[in-house]
């Protein structure tokens, strides 16, 4: 009789695979907004634009000391970096929002803009997952002023002045442009010869398709002559303008002796 042994039972080891534990940053769709949604062009005293979007961590592990900055594209061109926030922490499948000030670039023209929103723009700073995600733009329609000065629009009163006598110049300044604006006006006197005799400036808001009057007195000195009221709009181009040739209107008239 031939003893059967028990079959021995081979037990097979399966290897245990370590999961990757790496972040991944991306952004939370739609959340890249500006304040105002449609900006004023021009300098940061005159418009300031709050840029705002949602940065998450969808992936395993935390990311840290990693940079998100908002940059403003016109076409192919890169305008400029125009908010950059630094992130210590964040944890995985955690988000933040990242908000900031900015004032868009000096005499930046009326018209259509990218906004893009990049997290971690130096790949090196942090080893992601997904390394193709980290990128959000949208269109950025920015309005700005044109502001125009008409000659025929510029009143001088009284009409025939006398020599030391009080005048008031009043006009018009319109804005044909498609934004609000609060430009410089300087109102200036100015003799036969160009020769500057006085003068005043103003500020004055002036929506999109409007207009706003200037007004300012001058006492003439005594005697008759020639003499021209100048008023001109932005005198320093604070501001880019379709049409900067109009800024500017005069008016002659004559002073009789008393």
């Amino acid at each position: 009789m031939i003893d059967k042994k028990p079959a021995v039972k081979v037990q097979t080891r399966i290897p245990s695979v370590k999961k990757t534990i790496l972040p991944d940053l991306t952004f939370t769709p739609k959340s890249l907004v500006t304040t105002p949604a449609v900006p004023l062009g021009g300098r940061k005293h005159e418009s300031e634009t709050l840029l705002q979007v949602e940065v998450r961590n969808q992936g395993n592990g935390e990311a840290r000391n990693f940079n998100v900055v908002f940059q403003l594209h016109h076409e192919t061109t890169l305008i400029g970096t125009l908010v950059s926030k630094t992130i210590a922490l964040l944890p995985a499948y955690d988000s933040r929002t990242i908000s900031g000030p900015c004032g868009l670039p000096s005499r930046l023209a009326a018209g259509t803009y990218r906004l893009r929103a990049i997290v971690d723009i130096h790949p090196e700073s942090v080893v992601e997952a997904d390394e193709r995600n980290n990128s959000v733009e949208i269109p950025l329609t920015i309005i700005g002023p044109d502001f125009a000065i008409s000659n025929a629009n510029i009143e001088v009163s009284p009409s025939s002045p006398s020599g030391g006598q009080t005048i008031t110049a009043r006009a018009p300044v319109r804005n044909h442009g498609t934004g609000e604006c609060r430009p410089e006006i300087f109102v200036s006197l100015l003799d036969s010869s160009g020769r500057l005799l006085q003068e005043s400036s103003h500020w004055s808001w002036i929506a999109a398709g409007g207009f706003s009057f200037v007004e300012t007195t001058f006492t003439l000195p005594a005697g008759s002559g020639g003499y021209m009221v100048r008023f001109e709009a932005d005198r320093d181009n604070r501001n880019a303008e379709p049409n900067e040739s109009d800024n500017r209107g005069e008016k002659i008239f004559s002073v009789s002796a008393r």
